[in-house]
């Protein structure tokens, strides 16, 4: 017979959610890839805005699928590391830790930048990380461990602002296509040039 269901979280690495603007990638500690990746959206709404959390309700919602639903882990019996957006406010960390804790009942939870975690999952604890999502691009430094917010840029132009642009360049030439075809389009078709 198995181990009792206590057991079996206990022996589990931490739950790590990568919420994006556009999606939200999550797994356990130590995996290759994510074991769940699902639109970060609620009741229909997205839950962030160029990577910083407008629906807190809505965040919740989309955390507990993700953790009961998705990952079918138990929150009271696991330790959950959440990543962040690059220079987001301490606010916002606050109110993530206020969500596991009160939320979730986790019993203990780390809020990290995902620069940060992008340079651990290469074994590296130094260098530049550049990212690009649906709602925001940063470069990000590194140095021994630490993410260094004066070394941060971020912008908010990213994949979903070069969707539209598409569809606009394709709109001013009579062709219309709706967002998950526009996207479709940009992701196969277009690339980006080194410069001369």
């Amino acid at each position: 017979m198995g181990a009792k269901p206590a057991e079996r979280y206990k022996a589990l690495c931490a739950v790590v959610i990568d919420t994006g603007t556009g999606h939200t990638r999550s797994g356990l500690a130590g995996d290759e890839q994510p074991r769940s990746v699902v639109p970060s959206q609620a009741g229909g709404g997205p839950v962030l805005t160029h990577g910083m959390v407008t629906d807190w309700d809505g965040l919740e919602e989309l955390w507990h699928r993700v953790l009961y639903r998705e990952l079918g882990v138990c929150p009271e019996e696991v330790v959950v590391l959440a990543t962040d957006a690059p220079l987001s406010l301490a606010a916002n960390r606050e109110k993530v830790a206020e969500l596991l804790f009160e939320g979730f009942g986790v019993p203990a939870m780390l809020v990290l930048p995902r620069s940060l975690l992008a340079a651990y999952s290469y074994g590296r604890t130094a260098g530049v990380v550049v990212g690009c999502g649906a709602g925001t691009s940063y470069a990000a430094g590194v140095r021994e461990g630490y993410a260094l917010p004066h070394a941060t840029f971020r912008l908010d132009v990213a994949g979903d602002a070069l969707t539209l642009y598409l569809g606009r360049l394709l709109g001013s030439r009579g062709v219309r296509l709706g967002a998950d075809p526009l996207r479709r389009l940009k992701e196969t078709c277009c690339c980006v040039l080194p410069g001369a």
